[in-house]
């Protein structure tokens, strides 16, 4: 889960501190999930070359308006989308506390998967707002 939230972390706050530090940051923490991409789920593949390019826009002037609560709007989309495919996010991380394998075969381990990662990915598409 660290792999996937450092780097939207990091992009969030050290954005809203200093938007040139903050940028700059946010490639370098878009570089952490670089790092074990055969090993992770999607979502984290997918946030890495995100995070990566709205921190490349802010080092290129643009308006910390619009990639902040943009950044929460695609994290979110990121959330709920998983909530539908055949692994939602939050089985990834919760299947650890189980046997892994067996976790993800059960119905109501993945229903209840499915649910929570809908519900974060409905509340990161209300933050923008």
């Amino acid at each position: 889960m660290a792999v996937l939230l450092i780097p939207w972390l990091v992009i969030w706050i050290v954005l809203a501190i200093n938007p040139s530090i903050g940028g700059g940051l946010g490639v370098m923490a878009a570089s952490m999930p670089l790092l074990c991409l055969i090993f992770r789920p999607v979502d984290e593949q997918i946030s890495a070359p995100i995070i990566a390019l709205l921190s490349l826009a802010i080092l290129f002037n643009a308006d910390i308006r619009i990639i902040v609560p943009a950044s929460y709007l695609i994290f979110g989309l990121i959330w709920f989308i998983s909530a539908f495919a055949k692994t939602p996010l939050t089985a990834y991380y919760s299947a650890v506390e189980y046997d892994y394998e067996s976790a993800f075969s059960n119905p109501l381990f993945m229903r209840t998967n499915r649910i929570l990662t809908a519900v974060w990915g409905i509340l990161y598409l209300v933050t923008p707002i």
